[in-house]
């Protein structure tokens, strides 16, 4: 990132945004360049750089391992294979090599893993698009012959107002080209995220910050709902504004682009007398 923007931008610090994977980086990258990233906006993920625990020792704990554990998502991108195809790990483990059975799974069948995960949520804009169930519907690892993720989800039948669908076959065909593996390698790498932020685990983010989620979005309700979730963001911040957005789900930047953009410029009119005098003249 420093290389990127000092050969790219020709910049020595910027303000940072980022929503899911992209907040947890511009959390850690305030913590770890303080100098050079200078205010933070980060969507649906609230720090988590003060956890007590590495994030498998919960994992274990709370979902169990082996085929009668809870199926659970991360615990499933962390079941690597090695060259020969045999099991490098088994369910419960961080991940040994850098490829598994979940891009396997998820490269075979990208619009059917992306209508799940974009159009899956208790908001208004999705709740009532048509479903078909889940072909495998108990929740231990070893249920359906050891299935993978996307059975275990209800499919959507169609698209929201907010991702029509030439925008979304746009997603599934980049994400063709692409592959998943990638984006699950992040997840192969959270034990090793948590040891390398172990130094910051007394420290709070000093940027000014701002923090923007839905309501619905599974990331809040699994922190615990709107309350616990603002408070997670402020123990971690000395700076922050929440904004969490009614009837919202993950998506939110999408979902509700019009109120993100608004309070995202005024965020950014507001710290970017920080940049000094390379601020951007079009904000």
């Amino acid at each position: 990132m420093v290389a990127l923007l000092r050969q790219e931008f020709d910049r020595e610090s910027c303000l940072l945004v980022g929503h899911d994977w992209g907040a947890v980086l511009a959390w850690h990258l305030c913590l770890l360049e303080p100098t050079r990233f200078l205010s933070v906006c980060s969507m649906s993920v609230p720090p988590s750089h003060q956890a007590k625990a590495s994030p498998f020792t919960g994992f274990r704990k709370l979902f169990g391992t082996g085929d009668t554990g809870t199926f659970y998502y991360i615990m499933y991108h962390n079941e690597t294979v090695n060259e020969d195809g045999s099991a490098a790990n088994s369910f419960g483990d961080s991940a040994t090599t850098d490829n598994g059975l979940a891009e396997i799974e998820y490269d075979n069948d990208v619009e059917g893993l992306l209508r799940r995960l974009y159009f899956l949520g208790n908001q208004s804009s999705v709740a009532s698009l048509p479903h078909a169930e889940a072909s495998v519907k108990t929740n231990k690892r070893g249920d359906g012959n050891r299935a993978g993720f996307i059975p275990r989800m209800p499919d959507v039948l169609a698209c929201p107002e907010w991702l029509p669908k030439p925008e979304f076959d746009y997603f599934v065909q980049q994400y063709r080209h692409s592959g998943f593996r990638g984006g699950v390698n992040l997840y192969r790498n959270l034990e090793r995220n948590y040891m390398l932020m172990q130094p910051f685990r007394n420290t709070k983010i000093s940027q000014p910050a701002l923090f923007i989620a839905g309501t619905d979005d599974m990331v809040v309700i699994g922190s615990g709902g709107v309350d616990k979730c603002r408070g997670i963001v402020h123990r971690m911040t000395s700076d922050c504004q929440c904004i969490f957005l009614p009837d919202t789900g993950h998506w939110c930047q999408q979902e509700k682009s019009s109120e993100v953009n608004t309070e995202l410029l005024k965020f950014l009119r507001k710290t970017r007398h920080l940049l000094g005098s390379k601020g951007s003249s079009r904000l």
